[in-house]
């Protein structure tokens, strides 16, 4: 007969642990204790109305449902001490049924922690810790967080969910049938996670990271080597290891080998070994998010910049020096540019459906976003406590509100031109308006910026620009600063009216009707060239037999 075993039982010799196959259980039905356990962990959390529980499953059948505070036990649980509540066994489980169909429907990522000196077995759920930590020595580490994300995969109270192993090795036996796949980082792993729509989800990964970000997605959690606080955490004291808050002794999963003595006999002699063969300092922590990432705030155009998008010419980025940031993948690059236009809505589902007409696998989206951040970190160094573009398992993918664009600057520029006389302001538009190399992204297939007008707008921002700028420099009489001005804009749009009709009012203040005659002919070859309109602007033409029958004014 299935026994109570099979449920703490991990697949592979590499996590084979003090619950392994060769230590005694009792022989109720598996199918009834899981039964069992999943009814009353379910009822407890519908009565509590908050948290679910850390669950205690005994042999003989009692479970205990811990909490971190007390709470008084309403039927059918009696009170154990003031923070647990215990349904012992034998008893009626019909009174349970109704209330567990109240619990949340976002319970399911349970996975064994350990087991307590009497080898009763240890649940968390992580759907609300968020996230498991083992604070230990690598290699053994390793171990812990390999038995640990192999036990979502067994019951009770959980379905597999799918397994993100960034820069661990996966259990033997795991396939990625969930959706889930081995990455090639931690980093990597995490990006995934927020990216995928398989549900439940865990990020098994080889490093510890602290998230500035909303709190976690339903149903998506971390498994990670590394310690953070507060939350849940096992703490290894003077040989002895506690879930704390609950401080209950545990023994965690995947802390011993197989190579185990024979423990079928005395009871005391298998406790002391469980004990003393436990590896130092091994903790389960909390993921726990910080203050969250600022952003969706342009940096003000007097401030300095650590970085610029360039999108006004061929797409780059560029530090302070002009130096650009190399990227291996140009999606990489295109990723950061579609982040830095679209600040009020930067998500990772916004990205993915604007960058790719098809589905991309998650893992080759993390690959991405992880490219990305690692570039533009190794090009200028993030301020303290942040980084380019922001961490989290939620949909937002937030770019550092430092990152500046081409684009964004010259917006600002014309508006603090507009109807301001101060000669700061036209010496800086003339100074935003080199950062024009061309007609914006350049040299790129980004259909997205085609279907959300971005090109057209953005070309029209380079034309004002253009246009203010020379309008300035003709109300001044500085005739090179207004053909200078023009140049830029007429290389965007060949034959833009007000722009034409700016060169010739110059070449005419300048007292040269054979510059306005030259100017005209280059004009007229534009026209030629365009396919849908080849006849000159009436206002323009007026202004050409204006301008050569009129003299110069003094």
């Amino acid at each position: 007969m299935e026994s109570w075993r099979a449920y703490v039982r991990h697949p592979g010799p590499e996590v084979a642990g003090p619950v392994g196959p060769d230590l005694p259980w009792c022989d109720a039905p598996a199918s009834v204790l899981a039964a069992r356990v999943d009814l009353v962990y379910r009822a407890a959390h519908a009565l509590a109305g908050s948290s679910p529980p850390t669950v205690i499953a005994n042999l003989d059948g009692t479970v205990t449902c811990c909490w971190t505070s007390p709470r008084a036990a309403p039927a059918p649980f009696r009170q154990g001490c003031p923070q647990t509540w215990v349904f012992p066994s034998p008893s009626d489980l019909t009174a349970l049924a109704p209330l567990s169909r109240q619990a949340s429907p976002e319970l399911g990522l349970v996975t064994t922690v350990g087991v307590t000196s009497r080898h009763d077995v240890v649940l968390v759920d992580l759907a609300h810790w968020g996230a498991l930590g083992v604070d230990a020595p690598a290699a053994r580490a390793c171990d812990v967080v390999r038995a640990i994300a192999a036990g979502f995969g067994a019951p009770p109270l959980a379905s597999p969910p799918a397994l993100w192993w960034g820069g661990i090795d996966p259990v033997s036996g795991w396939t990625a049938d969930q959706g889930g796949d081995v990455v090639d980082d931690a980093d990597t792993a995490v990006e995934a996670l927020a990216a995928t729509a398989t549900l439940p989800a865990v990020a098994v990964i080889d490093r510890w990271f602290a998230y500035a970000s909303s709190p976690f997605p339903a149903r998506r959690a971390v498994v990670a080597v590394g310690r953070s606080t507060p939350g849940l955490w096992l703490q290894e004291q003077h040989g002895r290891w506690h879930l704390e808050p609950h401080h209950l002794e545990v023994m965690p999963v995947g802390a011993v080998h197989v190579d185990l003595p024979d423990l079928s006999g005395d009871p005391q002699q298998k406790e002391h070994h469980m004990t003393t063969s436990t590896p130092a300092a091994l903790s389960v922590h909390r993921l726990t998010s910080g203050p969250p990432t600022a952003r969706r705030t342009p940096m003000p155009a007097e401030r300095p910049w650590p970085l610029m998008v360039s999108v006004l010419g061929t797409p780059r980025v560029v530090d302070q020096h002009q130096q650009p940031v190399e990227f291996e993948r140009s999606k990489a690059l295109e990723l950061v540019v579609w982040l830095a236009l679209h600040r009020p809505r930067c998500t990772r589902s916004g990205a993915r459906g604007a960058l790719w007409d098809l589905p991309i696998r998650d893992g080759s989206f993390a690959n991405i976003v992880c490219e990305a951040r690692r570039r533009l970190g190794a090009s200028v160094t993030a301020p303290p406590g942040s980084e380019w573009i922001g961490r989290g398992l939620g949909d937002e993918l937030p770019l550092h509100p430092h990152v500046v664009t081409d684009a964004d600057q010259l917006r600002m520029a014309v508006r603090s031109a507009h109807g301001n006389a101060d000669p700061l302001c036209v010496e800086r538009l003339g100074d935003m308006l080199q950062l024009v190399r061309g007609v914006p992204f350049e040299g790129t297939a980004y259909l997205w910026a085609d279907a959300e007008g971005l090109t057209s707008e953005l070309t029209m921002v380079i034309v004002q620009a253009s246009a203010a700028l020379g309008r300035r420099h003709l109300e001044a009489g500085d005739v090179s600063g207004v053909f200078e001005a023009t140049a830029v804009g007429l290389r965007v749009v060949p034959r833009h009216e007000e722009l034409i009709a700016l060169r010739l009012r110059a070449h005419h203040r300048n007292g040269d009707d054979a510059g306005v005659r030259q100017e005209w002919s280059s004009y007229e070859r534009a026209l030629a060239l365009d396919a849908f309109s080849s006849r000159p602007s009436s206002k323009l033409l007026a202004l050409r037999q204006e301008l050569l029958r009129r003299p110069v004014s003094a």
